[in-house]
């Protein structure tokens, strides 16, 4: 998890990822440089994009990224629950062994707790 919530902030996480399939699950509030952010994707073609609301009075509507990402032509899925998505993610990766990395807004860390909560232990 980063709250990456400005191009700078989310530029300086994505470029520390390794050069692998990585799912990114992106959620950010209203008032953000959302174009902005959404456009540094198009440096990282092996990040697969997920969008969803961030959990906030204040949250983007997924639908609103997503209009956002048709226009900078960027391949990504919508899942418009934070926490249905959370635990989509969280259960892919799992089973995938692939990293994920949650992003956009700090309001994104409350979806990781409660998520977090309901999936079942490794043993």
């Amino acid at each position: 998890f980063d709250g990456a919530h400005t191009p700078e902030s989310l530029q300086e996480i994505l470029q520390t990822l390794p050069p692998q399939p990585t799912c990114v699950l992106f959620g950010t509030l209203q008032d953000k440089r959302i174009s902005q952010m959404l456009r540094l994707f198009h440096s990282y073609p092996h990040l697969q994009l997920y969008l969803t609301t961030a959990p906030s009075p204040r949250g983007a509507p997924s639908h609103q990224l997503a209009k956002v990402a048709n226009s900078l032509q960027l391949p990504f899925q919508e899942i418009p629950n934070p926490n249905n998505a959370c635990k989509k993610l969280m259960e892919k990766c799992r089973k995938h062994q692939l990293p994920l990395l949650i992003t956009g807004s700090i309001r994104m860390r409350k979806t990781i707790d409660n998520v977090w909560k309901t999936l079942p232990r490794r043993k």
